[in-house]
């Protein structure tokens, strides 16, 4: 048997195992980038009453930082703007989900500014007490990163933003991931 034609009966073998490997590959890569590195997340505690004391938060966040990271709502991948929360069943961070609450489904997202220096979150809350599932609010929050301040927009209220004070917490060591 000639080599040309042993690479011809071979080719189709060949040919279905470079495209097994290359899923494969793109499979593993896409789990890869899904999960964040610990020193790409930003954690953020803003404040949720005017005369919250944020050094007193702070002070208790580093007596217990993979505890109290349970609570906050604030958890960003700096390299793609995702929010994570804390999943009580997965032990673990996921990605933002829906939150269901009586008659209130909200639905949020975050994302980077093109300048990179605020992290925006839009949301929507659905009302479904009729039966319909009809939009009850659309919101906007914003946390600047040079000023560590948030703000939080009503939209379409005619209501001005009301802007908080937030402080920059450290990421816990032994925080695990899970990837979607």
């Amino acid at each position: 048997m000639t080599r040309p034609s042993l690479m011809l009966r071979l080719a189709p073998g060949l040919i279905a195992s470079a495209l097994l490997q290359v899923g494969l590959i793109s499979i593993v890569q896409s789990v890869a980038a899904s999960t964040p590195k610990v020193n790409d997340m930003l954690v953020f505690y803003c404040q949720e009453e005017d005369n919250e004391d944020l050094e007193k938060v702070e002070a208790e966040y580093k007596m217990n930082p993979a505890e109290s990271i349970k609570d906050l709502a604030y958890i960003f991948d700096r390299s793609t703007g995702t929010g994570y929360e804390w999943n009580n069943t997965e032990k673990a961070l996921v990605r933002w989900r829906p939150f269901a609450d009586d008659n209130t489904v909200a639905v949020y997202a975050s994302s980077f500014s093109r300048d990179g220096k605020t992290i925006v979150i839009k949301g929507i809350e659905y009302d479904y007490s009729s039966g319909d599932m009809m939009i009850d609010a659309e919101l906007t929050e914003i946390i600047s990163l040079e000023s560590n301040t948030h703000t939080f927009i009503v939209n379409n209220s005619g209501l001005p933003g009301k802007t908080s004070q937030c402080v920059r917490l450290l990421f816990p060591k032994g925080i695990k991931f899970k990837p979607e």
